[in-house]
């Protein structure tokens, strides 16, 4: 039987295992759209106080998706914090296009992958995750911060397209 999890966006951030929280989410948004709702958005009584909800990706298992109330994305559209939620892989941030800072500190992140719609995206923290190579960051056109103290990183080799 595959598990599909939903990580915690209340205050201990854990993940949460279950057979069909996501599917559930998405098959509930489909039922009650408004105009500004697509068939992908959770119903905004799913987000935590934070204003985070994070699923399993339906089409991509194991891969998790954020999203972020309009309201707390309307309070702060350039940053998203993302500390300690135990994220596994970099997750699929769903509608953040105009980031520029995101915290993604304190998780168990080993590569840097599914950035290249943060086409805006200036600084990034990823101090104490798991990541060992610094690929994926060709992506980043517009990158100036990068954070990746307590990580496994080794030196680049021929890398002349970073830092910018």
């Amino acid at each position: 039987m595959s598990h599909q999890f939903h990580w915690n966006s209340r205050d201990d951030h854990r993940p949460i295992s279950t057979s069909s929280l996501a599917s559930s989410v998405l098959s509930k948004s489909r039922l009650s759209r408004s105009k500004k709702r697509t068939a992908d958005h959770p119903m905004p009584d799913m987000f935590g106080k934070d204003g985070i909800i994070i699923v399993d990706s339906p089409s991509n298992p194991g891969v998790p998706i954020v999203y972020r109330s309009a309201d707390f994305r309307a309070a702060n559209p350039d940053r998203l914090n993302l500390n300690m939620r135990q994220l596994p892989v970099m997750p699929i941030l769903e509608g953040e296009e105009k980031l520029r800072m995101l915290n993604l500190q304190h998780n168990s992140i080993s590569q840097l992958q599914n950035l290249h719609l943060l086409r805006r995206l200036v600084f990034l923290d990823m101090y104490d995750n798991l990541v060992q190579d610094m690929a994926g960051l060709d992506s980043l056109p517009a990158l100036r911060v990068l954070m990746l103290g307590r990580n496994r990183c080794v030196p680049m080799q021929g890398s002349s397209s970073w830092p910018h």
